[in-house]
């Protein structure tokens, strides 16, 4: 495989949310430990499907402290920070986070489309 074609295959691995291995496509990825350092964090990420390895980096970009202090319903914490609002996927915030229609964190961005819906914050 080539320099260009590596390098294709990252980018598409980022603009796709890191969810499939760059390489093979495959969904079955796992990740070691996080180790973080001076606003930067980093994992090492293999594919069971055909043993690929690389590393994934982070950088704090966001920081989401007003939504958990306030607006959003200590219910929705059900699974920690991790959860996911029941009208508002995930998918949906990664999208506007790739397209830079948003820099909310993703509990502050579920508060704002509460807001913009008049939605109560609750799934009917």
């Amino acid at each position: 495989m080539s320099d260009n074609e590596i390098e294709l295959k990252l980018k598409l691995y980022l603009t796709n949310g890191g969810i499939e291995c760059p390489f093979c496509g495959s969904r079955s990825i796992e990740g070691n430990a996080i180790g973080t350092d001076q606003g930067i964090a980093w994992q090492r990420i293999s594919c069971v499907e055909c043993g690929s390895e690389w590393m994934d980096q982070y950088v704090l970009s966001v920081v989401d402290y007003a939504s958990i202090s306030v607006g959003i319903d200590d219910n929705l914490y059900a699974d920690g920070l991790w959860g996911e609002h029941p009208d508002f996927p995930s998918e949906d915030w990664r999208y506007e986070v790739n397209n830079e229609d948003t820099v909310l964190g993703y509990w502050e961005w579920c508060t704002h489309k509460e807001e913009e819906e008049g939605n109560d914050g609750h799934s009917n």
